[in-house]
Formats: C-alpha cells, structure tokens, sequence
C-alpha cells in the first residue's frame, strides 16, 4: 500500500542537517569556532546521514524539505523561518486534513566540541519542546529505535524548537565525542543505520508501524536503483578482498 493510501495523506517532514561553518547558542547568537583536525569530517557526518534519511524519506512519498542545503552557513532564524512558511503552505494545500500528526521537524545538531563547552555525558540526547506532548512522544519514537546508544530525552526551551510553529525535535549526537566511536563517522553501514531508525520512528509517529508496509516510490529511477545494486556489490567485493588477504596472511604465518 502506498503511503497517501495509507495515511489519507502525504506526512511534511522539515530536515536540518545541522551546522555548517557556524555554531549558534541556544539564544540563536553566533559563538565563535575553534576548527580543529576533525570538524570537516564532522560536519560532513552530519551531511551524510540526513542526505540518505531524504532518500529514504522520499523513496516512501514523504515530502521533504531540507531547511538549509546550501553549502555556506544559514542563521537559525533562516532556517526556521523557511520551515515555518513552508509548513503554513502545506496546511494550506491540504486543507481538508486535520490532526496533531501531520508535520514533523527533524534537526540533527553534531556537537563539535568548537566551542569550551564542558560536554561530559557523552550520549545520544533528543530535545523536545517544553509541554509539548507530541514533540516528546515523537522523540520517545526515535530514542527506542536507539537500542545499542546510550540516549536520553530532555524537555528543553532551545531557541530552534521555541520559534518553530510546528512539532519538531533535536538530536544532538554529541555521544559521537567518544574517541572510539570516531571511527563511526566513516562507516556507510552506520551513517545508513542512523537515517534508517530515525526514520522508523517517524514512521510509527506518523502511525505506521511496519515500513514493508509502505511501497516504495516506483519512479526511483532505473539508473538509481542500479547504483545502488552495484554499491552493495562493491561493498561484498570488498569484505571478500580483505578476508582472502587475511587468509593469505594466515598461510604465511603458517
């Protein structure tokens, strides 16, 4: 069954991919930046995980809108401002719907330590807006998808959430601070497994609770879908190099 025909309706979901050359505080101010080795890595972690959650996202008929694609930096009153303009014109082309579970706003805040904050918990923190209800389960959708991180699920007056006029949450993956998870930032199989349960839980957030449910998108195109085919190719090319080399390895060794 596809999507519409599903939910009645096609789900509006706003992305934010998070900083680019800037850090804002939570008054929306500028703070100043201390760029060390593995920011552009960073950032480009963040990037990557929101670009294959819009794939996956419109692969499914979601329509989605990414609040700041450009490769310069966007202020925070830009970014809210375009979601909340698009979100009035969504209403008002679907103004035969009506309900609390229409729109959802996703923003994905990595955290890279540019600043002298002391940022000792080290996990995975989803923010949601004080006294909102639906912005608080939305975030309980997603931290359960979540089962190998440590999370948590705080109430917060951030300046992002605040201005929005719409549900939305704040994943702030500052867990990735971790030395030994750095490593995580390169790993396709991981950035993959970071879009996909975000996306499950606005699934269930949106009511559906079986993804093989929903019927993807038939006109992703044929190209597209043989990239990826060869992609997962490449991928199993490359697990069978490094093990024949490892069992080469071994018969020296031997």
């Amino acid at each position: 069954m596809k999507l519409k025909d599903k939910l009645g309706y096609l789900p509006l979901v706003i992305v934010d991919a998070g900083y680019s050359q800037q850090i804002y505080g939570s008054d929306g101010m500028a703070l100043p930046i201390v760029k060390d080795d593995n920011y552009i890595k960073r950032r480009k972690f963040n990037n990557d995980i929101m670009s294959k959650f819009i794939e996956k996202a419109k692969n499914l008929n979601f329509i989605v809108l990414d609040v700041a694609p450009e490769e310069y930096d966007m202020s925070l009153e830009i970014r809210i401002n375009r979601a909340n303009v698009n979100y009035t014109t969504y209403l008002n082309k679907y103004d035969d719907i009506s309900g609390d579970r229409l729109s959802v706003y996703i923003a994905l805040q990595y955290d890279p330590k540019a600043c002298n904050w002391d940022d000792t918990d080290n996990c995975l923190k989803i923010l949601y807006l004080n006294d909102d209800t639906e912005s608080r389960t939305l975030a309980y959708l997603i931290n359960n998808q979540f089962d190998n991180i440590s999370g948590a699920i705080k109430a917060s007056n951030n300046y992002v959430l605040k201005h929005l006029n719409m549900q939305g949450i704040l994943i702030d993956a500052s867990f990735m601070d971790l030395k030994e998870q750095v490593d995580w930032m390169e790993n396709e199989d991981f950035i993959d497994d970071m879009a996909q349960k975000i996306l499950l839980g606005c699934l269930q957030y949106f009511g559906i609770k079986n993804i093989d449910d929903i019927i993807l998108d038939s006109n992703l195109s044929v190209d597209k879908r043989i990239k990826k085919l060869q992609e997962k190719v490449d991928k199993l090319d490359k697990r069978i190099t490094l093990f024949e080399e490892k069992i080469t390895d071994f018969d020296k060794f031997i």
